[in-house]
């Protein structure tokens, strides 16, 4: 019963966190419930149950479509919380959490939750962020530059806090201003199938992920600009399964339903070149699965069911499906309960993921060697409490885990001395 008590009461939380980050409408009674709700929840269990309401409304920052205000929504909730945070986690704990969403971590420092110490300045070279959080990074090492009233620095600061690509084809893109973008590209000879150009200031996740650039069609697909993209098929740009799936961050089901039209089409005219051929390569089963998994991610939930609904005929998420939920804290599809479930995975994905209550509950009947993975997964994540926990099993045998763990350390080190040789003269 305890179990489902919690998942029962994170379930609410994250529908009414949800709800109001994801409306267009800013309601400050919906703000003002929800606030009521998270310090009611926190009066029970604040460390453990703030850890993970931190987590869930950073992976909704960092996977959600961006709506207007979206920031300024997620900032007002974090404001409310601040004092919670600062005394119930250490800056580590917060820090871990928030790492890789550069745009909050951003907030996280300004506010002065998280303190860029110097082990903190070596982890953001090391995840690359020597151009985005450079004055940071250079203040952990005790450097004293006084930027505040440089006017490039100010417009830098305006960009980085808008978190977007600064080019005036991405913005044009972005607002989906057709007759201005279809000005541009013939003013300046673009091509339609080109590439869109890194920025140091993109903050969207599936960007700042991908390997290579994405290309336009692709960035409009992600943005949901209908105009450009009608007019980008109408000129021959291709469709893919890639493209498929940036549509999926647009959350406009309209989008997915002229790609599907497209795809439709080229099953009836075999010389079609709308559609990249590259989607014979995939049945449409797994079509369908890759757009679910990318919408679970997001946090997408009506697009889910959508999903399910129309191209799986599912009335609920399958259990191969589960990992994604819980890997990306998306309380509306988690089970009631995990009976049934195999619970050695479900254990080792809380472990990485940092769900302290759940660990807590699976973890006496979790065998050894799952233990001492996730005690290993759990060092690499970062996830102290976690560890800590883990540490508590007498049967974990530390010496396997300890050259694994030992080479992490290594890792760092190597790091620690590159760094060192690298000027900031950036």
């Amino acid at each position: 019963m305890e179990i489902q008590a919690h998942i029962k009461e994170m379930k609410e939380i994250y529908n009414k966190l949800h709800k109001y980050i994801c409306n267009e409408v800013n309601s400050e009674s919906q703000l003002k419930d929800l606030i009521k709700l998270l310090k009611d929840s926190l009066k029970k269990d604040n460390s453990n149950k703030l850890r993970e309401i931190i987590h869930i409304i950073n992976d909704i920052s960092d996977n959600h479509h961006r709506i207007p205000n979206f920031f300024d929504k997620i900032e007002q909730i974090l404001l409310h919380l601040k004092d919670d945070i600062k005394k119930s986690l250490s800056n580590l704990n917060i820090f871990n959490i928030v790492k890789e969403n550069k745009r909050l971590l951003l907030w996280f420092i300004e506010q002065k939750i998280v303190i860029v110490d110097k082990s903190i300045s070596i982890e953001l070279f090391q995840l690359g962020y020597y151009d985005y959080l450079n004055f940071e990074i250079q203040s952990g090492f005790n450097s004293k530059i006084d930027h505040t009233k440089d006017h490039e620095y100010q417009e830098f600061e305006q960009k980085r806090r808008k978190g977007e690509n600064e080019s005036l084809i991405c913005q044009l893109i972005r607002d989906d201003s057709l007759e201005e973008f279809i000005s541009f590209v013939e003013k300046n000879n673009i091509c339609l199938t080109g590439q869109i150009k890194r920025s140091i200031f993109e903050t969207n996740k599936l960007f700042k992920d991908l390997w290579c650039e994405q290309n336009i069609i692709q960035y409009a697909a992600y943005h949901g600009s209908i105009k450009i993209i009608k007019y980008l098929i109408s000129k021959g740009v291709s469709l893919d399964l890639e493209t498929y799936l940036f549509a999926i961050h647009s959350n406009n089901i309209e989008i997915l339903k002229l790609f599907e039209s497209k795809k439709d089409e080229l099953s009836k005219e075999e010389d079609d070149l709308i559609v990249s051929s590259c989607f014979s390569k995939y049945n449409d089963k797994e079509i369908y699965e890759s757009l679910l998994i990318e919408a679970i991610q997001c946090h997408h939930n009506d697009m889910v069911n959508f999903i399910m609904s129309n191209y799986l005929k599912d009335k609920v998420i399958n259990r191969l499906f589960l990992s994604y939920v819980l890997e990306s804290y998306n309380y509306e599809f988690f089970p009631d309960n995990f009976i049934g479930f195999d619970n050695e995975k479900i254990f080792s994905i809380f472990c990485k993921k940092d769900y302290v209550f759940y660990s807590n509950y699976l973890l006496k009947n979790a065998n050894a060697e799952i233990c001492q993975i996730a005690l290993c997964q759990s060092v690499s994540e970062g996830n102290v409490e976690i560890v800590r926990l883990l540490l508590t099993r007498q049967d974990i045998d530390v010496n396997f885990s300890y050259e694994t763990i030992l080479i992490l350390v290594l890792m760092k080190m190597f790091y620690l001395t590159l760094f060192h040789e690298i000027s900031f003269n950036l």
